[in-house]
């Protein structure tokens, strides 16, 4: 899912701090992971990263090949970030959820339409078993363009910083993209559409 608005840079950042952070002292070894991003918001990222007094590796993806079982296997935390539609395909997303298997690991991805193409993979496919261990369950493709804001939950350690200001956002399709049924997912809610969203549309 992407989240895109006049508070972009802020509010990417912001979150990224807050939620390394939330992680574990342990977790500090972190991958970042792009692939179709801006050399301006590639940026937003790394200075996300340093506010947090966090150190990363990075790994391009418009210049090397989806990482091994054995390269993504050090790491402890993957920031996985595509300001295009992501869509990796089953051999990827089954090297990110057998990481993901082993414990101790953390995935932070944002893109355009990831949770929609991951819970139409064929089931016990890659993208489908990535999907399963989200614990989310994917509801729509577009939440609403008359959307103007996310708010955060309160005492999360991703949205709560939104919990009393909401995060504004321009409200178009691609700001207000995937969206989960928070009542029918296991996964904690982060944040939730705002006023002109029908029901509860959340992003876990």
């Amino acid at each position: 899912m992407r989240i895109r608005s006049n508070h972009f840079v802020a509010g990417v950042s912001v979150m990224i701090a807050m939620w390394a952070f939330a992680a574990p002292a342990a977790a500090q070894n972190v991958l970042l992971m792009m692939e179709d991003i801006a050399a301006a918001d590639q940026q937003t990222y790394r200075d996300a990263l340093t506010t947090a007094s966090v150190a990363w590796t990075e790994w391009d993806l418009d210049t090397l090949a989806f990482p091994t079982a054995g390269e993504l296997s050090p790491y402890t935390v993957l920031i996985w970030a595509d300001e295009s539609t992501l869509s990796p395909g089953d051999a990827d997303c089954q090297v990110v959820a057998d990481w993901l298997v082993l414990g101790g690991k953390r995935l932070f991805a944002t893109s355009v339409d990831f949770l929609w193409d991951l819970e139409n993979g064929s089931v016990g496919a890659g993208e489908n078993n990535l999907y399963l261990l989200f614990e989310t369950t994917y509801q729509g493709d577009y939440a609403g363009t008359g959307i103007a804001s996310l708010n955060g939950i309160a005492t999360d350690p991703i949205g709560d910083p939104w919990s009393a200001t909401p995060m504004a956002i321009v409200g178009t399709a691609d700001s207000n993209g995937d969206y989960a049924d928070g009542s029918a997912s296991t996964a904690v809610e982060a944040m939730v559409y705002g006023a002109g969203a029908p029901g509860r549309r959340s992003l876990p």
